[in-house]
């Protein structure tokens, strides 16, 4: 499979695997999830990687019994049998019993004028296990207000709701100077939650 994104910051599109490589979608109990619903990516081949560099345990935690490799991705096929690839697994946010793809609401907020980059995290709340926090990046020499952003929010997410009055809005928005990094190069989620958690002055639930 050959992985290029479809619509940017959306998902990945990764095709249609190749001969000798079994792909398959499970649920958190390890079935088969339905054509067209979302599950984690498995794959299993003869020829697969030999493991993680200086992390033997990490990778022999991701290989199952039956020798599927567990990715960590959360995935679907699309009606025409590609894979598309929504997100990592430990990104997803837990809002009550509802999942959430933080890429689902950053695309939405990559469309307001004035920001650059945003990127959604998962912080505390005592109701709802977690709430959606947007870190926003604004553009260079724009001044944009946080309330400004959230009138934004208001008319963007109004018909963007899950279910049982659960909307995709966040609940808080935060200005960064800058968006922190890890030694490879890649955004660093997770220190950007601890970051908005302490600003915000929050507790673990």
């Amino acid at each position: 499979m050959a992985a290029v994104y479809d619509n940017m910051f959306s998902f990945f599109l990764s095709g249609k695997s190749f001969n000798g490589v079994e792909v398959k979608l499970v649920d958190e109990a390890g079935k088969v999830v339905p054509y067209g619903s979302s599950g984690e990516l498995v794959v299993r081949c003869s020829w697969r990687f030999a493991g993680y560099a200086k992390m033997p345990n990490a990778f022999h935690k991701s290989l199952d019994d039956s020798g599927w490799f567990h990715t960590g991705d959360i995935a679907h096929f699309r009606h025409d049998g590609n894979l598309v690839v929504n997100g990592r697994h430990k990104e997803r946010l837990s809002i009550g019993t509802f999942k959430v793809f933080p890429w689902s609401v950053e695309k939405a907020l990559r469309q307001c004028p004035g920001i650059m980059n945003v990127f959604v995290v998962g912080v505390p709340d005592p109701r709802m296990k977690q709430a959606i926090c947007a870190c926003v990046q604004l553009k260079e020499d724009v001044t944009l207000k946080a309330d400004s952003i959230e009138n934004y929010c208001e008319d963007t997410f109004l018909d963007k709701s899950m279910s049982m009055g659960i909307s995709m809005k966040p609940k808080y928005i935060l200005l960064f100077d800058s968006i922190p990094h890890t030694s490879s190069g890649k955004i660093d989620r997770r220190r950007i939650a601890i970051i908005a958690k302490d600003r915000l002055g929050l507790k673990d639930v």
